[in-house]
């Protein structure tokens, strides 16, 4: 009698999950799964390779590797001029298309040796912090050689993101991908726990970049990093403090370095993709990408500099 009615319980447990995953399916409408739990802690989710569809109004379209790119061999050709882009939100260009995006803007900006192409390729993943772009240069952007790398900051860095409580990447992203229900209940859990605000502190800033050219160092890539502007900033004496720390120990780093807050000209909102988000629209994209591309086609002889400039221990 027992087993009859824990197998009667067992179809009754099933037939209402999977009334509740059609009911999810009918009435949840997210947008294109196009990131995963990732394997590497330092990283803790990327991009999701093959995946493709709309994300926040913008088809986004990731290719085998991982990127929002192309398909690039990781192999680099003969009379190849790699640039690797590493960033955030704007160098993603989320919520934009892809040719919108600064990153895809420089390639037809910048200048290559000559006899030499340029590609410019995007290493970049949305609501990444430094040190999880730190990470993925680390781990995954070296692996397409490039000639110069474009680390790309973001002026407001937020609250970091939450650690995931159960660590088991494989299991959720194969959960998240079959069930409209279970991705819903996961991601909403997941945003709505607390981020505390963590007061800016110039030392982050030093020890991040230390870091970034000591990846570069070792790697023997030449480096740029960028700061990109904040089209939700109000006022650009609030970001004074930010803008100082990353001039002064970019260069004490031995790192070129490019302060793209003014490559937008006030008011900065109108720069913004939608009211009250801090990512760029294709207008902002297109400032920025002049501004910074001007300064990185000059500061390419500069970046030798990086193998031979101290860098600072943390």
């Amino acid at each position: 009698m027992l087993p009859r009615t824990i197998a009667a319980a067992a179809c009754a447990l099933v037939a209402a999950a999977a009334c509740a995953e059609a009911v999810a399916r009918a009435v949840i409408h997210e947008d294109a799964l196009v990131y995963e739990d990732s394997l590497d802690p330092g990283l803790g989710f990327e991009l999701r390779p093959g995946a493709a569809g709309m994300k926040e109004g913008a088809f986004t379209r990731i290719n085998a590797d991982g990127l929002r790119e192309r398909d690039i061999p990781k192999a680099k050709p003969a009379g190849e001029y790699r640039v690797v882009v590493v960033g955030d939100e704007p160098a993603f260009a989320l919520g934009l298309p892809e040719a919108a995006g600064f990153v895809r803007r420089l390639e037809g900006l910048l200048r290559p040796p000559r006899g030499m192409r340029l590609v410019v390729i995007n290493a970049s993943m949305y609501h990444y912090q430094f040190g999880q772009e730190r990470e993925f240069l680390k781990a995954r952007a070296l692996q397409w050689h490039p000639d110069l790398v474009v680390f790309e900051a973001a002026l407001d860095q937020g609250p970091p993101l939450a650690k995931a409580r159960y660590p088991f990447p494989r299991l959720k992203n194969f959960l998240r991908t079959h069930s409209v229900l279970l991705r819903w209940y996961m991601e909403r859990s997941y945003w709505s726990r607390p981020r505390p605000a963590i007061p800016f502190h110039p030392k982050s800033i030093r020890d991040n970049l230390a870091l970034v050219a000591r990846i570069l160092r070792r790697a023997r890539v030449p480096g740029v990093v960028v700061l990109f502007p904040d089209p939700a900033l109000r006022s650009l004496r609030d970001a004074e403090p930010v803008r100082q720390a990353y001039r002064t120990y970019a260069a004490a780093c031995g790192l070129p370095f490019h302060d793209g807050v003014g490559d937008l000209r006030p008011p900065l909102k109108r720069y913004r993709l939608r009211p009250g988000l801090p990512w760029p629209n294709a207008a902002g994209e297109e400032a920025a990408a002049r501004g910074m591309a001007e300064a990185i086609q000059r500061l390419i002889p500069a970046t030798k500099q990086l193998q031979a400039r101290p860098v600072p221990s943390v």
